[in-house]
Parts: C-alpha cells; sequence; structure tokens
C-alpha cells in the first residue's frame, strides 16, 4: 500500500491493477462526485532518456468513494464500468533507474462517459502501447475539460 508518495514498490507487487483510495476529506468537499483517474510513466524508457515519456498506464471514468474511511482517513473507490485504459504493469528495461508512476485524479464533468472519453481522445476500445507513448497529458485535460487535480501519489519501481 502507497501511503505516502515516492514509496519503492517492487515489480510484482505492482503488477496487478492498483486499488485507488482518495481522502475522505475530498469525498466531503465534492459530495456524490464521479472521479476520474489516470495512471502515467514519467520516465520511459529511461529517465536520463525519457523520449518516449508519459506512457499512459491505465485510465477510469466513473469512480465512486464508497464506503467508510479507512485508519488513516482514505475511502476505496468502486467502479461500475469497465476501464477506458487497462491497467499496463510497471516494465522498464534492463539496468534503468527507478520510474516514478503517477496516479491523478479529478472531479469527472457530469456528461463526461467512457464514450465521450474515447471520441474525444481520438483512441480504440482497446489501446495498444505504441498509442499509449508520449502521451500529451495537456491535450488530454483540455480535451476532457477537466478542472483542478483533486488528489495524486506516485510510486517508484525499476
Amino acid at each position: 500500500m502507497v501511503t505516502k508518495p515516492g514509496t519503492f514498490v517492487s515489480r510484482s507487487d505492482a503488477k496487478p491493477a492498483p486499488n485507488i483510495s482518495i481522502s475522505h476529506d475530498i469525498v466531503i468537499a465534492n459530495g456524490t462526485a464521479n472521479y476520474f483517474l489516470m495512471s502515467i510513466d514519467l520516465d520511459a524508457p529511461y529517465p536520463s532518456l525519457p523520449f518516449l515519456s508519459p506512457i499512459l498506464h491505465g485510465m477510469q471514468a466513473g469512480l465512486k468513494a464508497e464506503g467508510q474511511p479507512d485508519a488513516e482517513g482514505y475511502i476505496k473507490f468502486t467502479s461500475s464500468g469497465k476501464d477506458i485504459s487497462a491497467w499496463i504493469p510497471p516494465n522498464p528495461p534492463p539496468l534503468s533507474a527507478e520510474h516514478r508512476y503517477v496516479f491523478l485524479v479529478w472531479e469527472q464533468p457530469d456528461d463526461l462517459t467512457n464514450d465521450k472519453i474515447k471520441e474525444r481522445l481520438g483512441i480504440a476500445d482497446v489501446m495498444v502501447r505504441t498509442s499509449r507513448m508520449r502521451w500529451d497529458q495537456e491535450g488530454c485535460e483540455k480535451k476532457l475539460g477537466l478542472g483542478l487535480i483533486l488528489g495524486g501519489a506516485y510510486f517508484l519501481t525499476n
């Protein structure tokens, strides 16, 4: 479990799709909102030579914060739909320094469905690795009309 940004996570522990939580304080401020989540690798293929970066590692919409907060004040996200872009586990090349895997969360605009997200971003139902490389994060946020980032964290692995 990553509760402190910058925590090192082994490749094997990072392989399954992560369970994401959000601060209870953010949930209180946003009521019954849906949330939008993206994960990107900032360091591909090498931190000193990131010409493929960022790489999109996952994208989910329609997330809900449900249940009671845990001991640290976080509530788990649940999803009723299919991921827009399924999680691909970290896979830095041999001899690479640690990569930063960043998770960002926004309040999802009410009219933003999975189909609209795919249409606005021009992405297929299944994204291949090459379409995830050199991800235009700023363009993505503008096309989707995302506001301020509500929360985020990152972990390191190599």
